[in-house]
């Protein structure tokens, strides 16, 4: 993401069907959830705040599943 490396994990818990938070380098990110008319939606993070996220070396993106 923006030249910089990211190692992206996904932390899933017993129902795993829907994303209850993404986490960059520690504070989670702001998203929207999306709609779907046949399931639980996914969510949109603005890439501004990936951008203000990143760091300049190694950078952890964590989407939590629940």
């Amino acid at each position: 993401m923006g030249g910089r490396p990211v190692r992206v994990r996904y932390r899933i818990a017993a129902a795993g069907r829907r994303p209850k938070a993404v986490v960059l380098n520690g504070p989670p990110l702001p998203s929207e959830r999306l709609t779907n008319p046949y399931r639980t939606g996914g969510v949109a993070v603005p890439m501004t705040a990936v951008g203000e996220a990143l760091g300049d070396g190694a950078n952890d993106l964590v989407v939590d599943l629940g």
